[in-house]
């Protein structure tokens, strides 16, 4: 993993004109328009600024499944990243945790 920042500060200067968006949200999309990449946002304005913008976003539980389905984490370390990002202040629905907790354990299996 490497650290980088946006080169293109008039675009990260644009997205900052939402006075909804982060500027750690301007930065990831500024980034992910730079490398065309995948924008990591579990902000709603931030995804739907993403998704004006064209550019690929998903959430932070979407980087936890696929790291799992790649075997980078077990199921364990999965549902630990899950309950850690909850203990923080990520909030979900109790029928979304059962529908994460569910796939965690469906991915694992395969």
């Amino acid at each position: 993993m490497e650290i980088k920042e946006p080169l293109n500060k008039k675009y990260i200067s644009f997205l900052l004109e939402n006075p909804n968006i982060h500027s750690g949200d301007a930065d990831v999309l500024g980034l992910a328009s730079e490398l065309n990449g995948i924008a990591i946002l579990d902000d709603e304005e931030a995804r739907g600024m993403a998704q004006i913008e064209g550019i690929e976003h998903h959430g932070t539980i979407y980087l936890l499944l696929r790291m799992l389905k790649m075997k980078l984490l077990t199921e364990e370390e999965t549902l630990a990243g899950l309950n850690e990002m909850i203990r923080m202040g990520w909030r979900c629905s109790t029928e979304l945790y059962a529908e994460i907790y569910m796939a965690i354990r469906d991915k694992s299996k395969k």
